[in-house]
């Protein structure tokens, strides 16, 4: 597994050089075993940067990577400890469309959300876009709903809305944890 590289891909931006150097026999032992026996497959990677300080994970269950600024945070996800949707990319992903999509998409606002809606607009959405959140349009012609620095889509603004309320009682604005004790 040391050898292999990645397939070259159509998506934009993918070189097909990814380099597996660093997994070790016992780690690919374990996850060919883990497709042998359990039938799982491989649906995304788990990197870590030259320090192993700062992590991600990029796969098929989430539309953008989940960032980790320090392996601690990581670990927690992995137990599954709150915070796994609280994902802030390093400076180096900044502006990247395909590392940093969120900065990509630009939150609707209430203006622009009034002149598009008909009057019958479902009063949780109208209630959704005063609170900040956005809708989120996907190739397949559905509709999802995103919280501004956050990488996790909803299923509806209702969920959103809650969602939203949840991570302000935490103390969670745009993606970063607040201390109210200095």
């Amino acid at each position: 597994m040391n050898d292999v590289v990645a397939e070259p891909c159509a998506t934009e931006g993918c070189t097909g050089t990814l380099s597996f150097h660093a997994l070790t026999p016992h780690i690919v032992a374990r996850a060919e075993r883990m497709v042998e026996r359990i039938h799982y497959e491989v649906t995304g990677l788990v990197l870590a940067d030259k320090t192993r300080r700062r992590m991600a994970v990029v796969d098929l269950a989430h539309p953008e990577p989940r960032w980790f600024p320090e392996t601690a945070a990581f670990v927690k996800m992995m137990a599954g400890g709150p915070g796994d949707d609280v994902s802030v990319p390093p400076p180096e992903a900044k502006g990247d469309p395909l590392l940093d999509p969120i900065s990509a998409r630009a939150p609707a606002t209430v203006s622009d959300a009034a002149h598009s809606a008909t009057a019958k607009q479902d009063p949780l959405e109208r209630l959704a876009l005063k609170l900040g959140c956005f809708p989120v349009s996907h190739d397949d012609g559905s509709t999802t709903w995103g919280l501004p620095g956050h990488t996790t889509d909803y299923a509806n603004p209702g969920v959103a809305i809650e969602r939203l309320f949840s991570l302000t009682k935490e103390g969670v604005v745009d993606g970063r944890q607040l201390s109210l004790i200095p």
